[in-house]
C-alpha cells in the first residue's frame, strides 16, 4: 500500500513496481463473454477475474463481473457521473441483481451500492514520470449484501 496525501499534488515518480500482479483494462471486445455485458465498454482483467466497466459521456459505471460470482447488471451501477468536481458526491444502488456461483444455492441476489466523493485536485505524476494535470482524487466505497430469494439477508 502506498501512502499519500488527500491534498494534491501527488508525485509517484519514485515508486517502484513488481511483476507479481497484473491489472489490464481492455476494450470489451477483448473479453470472450463481452456480449453478455451490452452496457460495458471495457473489461478489467485482474487475478483471473473479469470486471465489466462502462465509460460514456455521462458516467463511469459498473456492469457486472465474473469472479467468485457471475453477474450481469441489467441497469448499470453509476460509480460517478460526469462532470464530477471537487466537493461533489454521488450515490447509487442496484437491488436484487441475480448471480450464480459454484456451490451456491439457487436464486441468489446481490444488493450493491456505492458512495463516491471528489476530495481534491492537483497534478499527478506516474512512476514512469508521465504527468497528468488537473487530476481529481476520488474516494469510492462499495457495499454488497448477498442473499437468497426467500431467505432473510
Amino acid at each position: 500500500m502506498i501512502s499519500f496525501s488527500t491534498q494534491g499534488n501527488w508525485d509517484f515518480s519514485n515508486v517502484t513496481t513488481n511483476a507479481n500482479a497484473s491489472i489490464v483494462f481492455e476494450p470489451i471486445a477483448n473479453s470472450n463473454v463481452g456480449n453478455n455485458y451490452p452496457n460495458a465498454t471495457h473489461v478489467k482483467f485482474e487475478d483471473g477475474n473479469q470486471l465489466f466497466l462502462g465509460f460514456n459521456t455521462n458516467a463511469f459505471n459498473f456492469n457486472g463481473e465474473i469472479s467468485v460470482i457471475t453477474t450481469s447488471y441489467q441497469d448499470a451501477l453509476v460509480v460517478f457521473p460526469y462532470p464530477f468536481s471537487v466537493g461533489d458526491s454521488h450515490s447509487d444502488s442496484e437491488l436484487n441483481v441475480p448471480f450464480t456461483c459454484n456451490g451456491c444455492p439457487p436464486s441468489m441476489y446481490r444488493d450493491d451500492s456505492v458512495y463516491t466523493e471528489a476530495i481534491s485536485s492537483g497534478t499527478f505524476t506516474m512512476p514512469d514520470n508521465t504527468v497528468h494535470n488537473d487530476a481529481i482524487l476520488i474516494h469510492s466505497k462499495r457495499y454488497f449484501n448477498d442473499g437468497q430469494t426467500g431467505s432473510p439477508t
